[in-house]
């Protein structure tokens, strides 16, 4: 994309309904307060990839093999944050990465990845 902000914030909304893992460029111009995944700079241009994520807000139940599990995420673009109960214990959720519709995190002890 080479549009201007203004115009890259009113398709924003079109863009984060995309399927998750699309990958968006644009020249010179951001998308406000959704983050570029990275940034290139070269020769004084610079340039912006987004990655649409998936959307992983909320609350998931299921039943681990300890007992009910419930893990509970808030969602700001690609960055997430939550919490993971395991039979009544709460842990953080760390170590978070949300690219695409790819997942990694850490909750207690635990290394997760889920695509």
């Amino acid at each position: 994309m080479y549009l201007l902000p203004q115009l890259n914030l009113k398709l924003r909304p079109t863009i984060l309904n995309l399927k998750p893992g699309t990958r968006v460029v644009s020249h010179s111009f951001h998308m406000g307060e959704w983050i570029a995944d990275r940034i290139l700079e070269k020769d004084g241009r610079t340039a912006f990839l987004w990655i649409v994520p998936s959307k992983v807000e909320g609350t998931w139940i299921w039943q681990a093999e300890t007992g009910p599990a419930e893990l509970k995420f808030i969602q700001n673009f690609q960055n997430i944050e939550g919490t993971l109960k395991v039979n009544g214990k709460e842990l953080p959720v760390e170590n978070t990465k949300l690219e695409g519709d790819s997942i990694h995190f850490s909750a207690g002890d635990q290394d997760i990845s889920a695509a």
